[in-house]
């Protein structure tokens, strides 16, 4: 996987040469490896005419399949897998072949987060590039749904009873960047890591936003060892998190596990409770709806519409300036393992996860048609969710 260690300097003059030409940059923040400190880390920006897929799954079974839905003419760009909540009796080998298995073969993951030691369990999180295990089969696939295989590797087995198997990764996440005819320009960037359990803050900055560049402005987060019971309360206190954009409420009950996988089935909250450890997992995606969810959550929360894809558009008008999100959870059993943002009309050149929030955005004319400057501090973006009460 690309992980640039170039200069600010090197990077805009870069940046400056693909919109003279009309070539799409593409940039990564300079992280390390590995690290064990909370906060997600900006890790990938994709510039160009992209839009992506995005699918998760839990699965107490190991096994399942990883939705991605293909465009018309569209041809994969990049493809990345995350792991998330990888017990550390697990732990993968970074640069080598895991026992994760995806579309049939072995996925090497170039990034881990290691648990901070800020929540309860083992919330270690994995990053991998895998364009080139599913490229062949999504570029020859038929627009609409195709399924991926994917095998979460290693499982516990109690030697005292051969049936009783604890899955050691909570859930998979799959990102399909598409080449994509149909988009003009769009922004997609991927921060990853664990996210801080006290909560977080971030916002991105530019010049005054125009009509067009309010448009289909999205954000998906990923979060594993999600939980909402029967009869909780959004207000409990325990179980619910709320996000904040410029001083409204986005959502004020975020979690759950919409993509747990129980016995073939995609989990009905009204129907499967029973969803536990090993397969709680909720990744705005493939089959949810970018609308925002209802305010207020109903109480008690029940079959909650939030599905962990996010609609920034309402936030912003002509003239803003700027995004500012602000989390809060009670909780401190989060796994937040990532935050994707596809910001279609804009271009976004990202130079430094070390710079402060400033950036600049102008409207220009032409093949590219959008042209942006955004910067966004490292670890500042975040999201948490809703928990259980405790492990089973």
């Amino acid at each position: 996987m690309r992980v640039s260690r170039v200069s600010k300097g090197v990077l805009a003059g870069v940046a400056a040469v693909s919109l003279a030409l009309g070539v799409s940059p593409a940039f990564a923040y300079d992280v390390p490896s590995s690290w064990s400190e909370s906060g997600l880390k900006p890790v990938v920006a994709e510039v160009g005419s992209y839009s992506w897929s995005v699918d998760g799954l839990g699965t107490v079974n190991r096994t399942g399949t990883l939705q991605v839905s293909k465009p018309t003419g569209g041809t994969v760009h990049k493809a990345y897998l995350m792991a998330a909540q990888v017990r550390d009796e697990a732990k993968p080998t970074l640069g080598s072949p895991s026992t994760v298995l995806l579309n049939g073969s072995a996925v090497t993951f170039e990034l881990e987060s290691l648990d901070p030691g800020t929540s309860s369990g083992d919330f270690n999180n994995y990053f991998g590039d895998v364009t080139s295990l599913v490229k062949s089969t999504l570029d020859a696939a038929s627009v609409g749904v195709t399924n991926i295989t994917i095998d979460e590797g290693v499982t516990e087995t109690n030697p005292s009873d051969p049936t009783d198997v604890t899955p050691l990764i909570e859930g998979t996440a799959l990102m399909v960047i598409w080449n994509d005819p149909a988009v003009d320009v769009s922004t997609i960037i991927v921060a990853f890591g664990n996210s801080n359990p006290a909560g977080d803050n971030f916002s991105l900055a530019f010049d005054a936003l125009t009509s067009p560049q309010l448009e289909d402005l999205q954000l998906s987060i990923g979060d594993s060892y999600s939980y909402q019971l029967p009869g909780d309360s959004p207000g409990d206190g325990t179980q619910a998190s709320s996000i904040t954009v410029n001083g409204q409420t986005m959502a004020d009950a975020a979690g759950g596990f919409d993509d747990c996988l129980v016995d073939g089935e995609g989990a009905d909250p009204s129907l499967h409770w029973d969803c536990n450890d090993g397969a709680l997992l909720s990744v705005g995606g493939v089959g949810d709806n970018s609308a925002n969810p209802t305010l207020p959550a109903p109480d008690p929360i029940g079959n909650q519409p939030d599905d962990e894809l996010y609609s920034l558009s309402p936030f912003v008008q002509v003239g803003s300036t700027s995004i500012e999100v602000q989390t809060l959870n009670p909780s401190s059993d989060d796994n937040v393992f990532f935050a994707a943002f596809n910001l279609k009309h804009i271009i976004a050149t990202l130079l430094s996860n070390e710079l402060p929030n400033t950036g600049t955005d102008a409207r220009a004319t032409g093949i590219i048609g959008a042209i942006a400057s955004l910067i966004v501090a490292a670890g500042a973006v975040a999201f948490v969710s809703a928990r259980r009460r405790g492990r089973a």
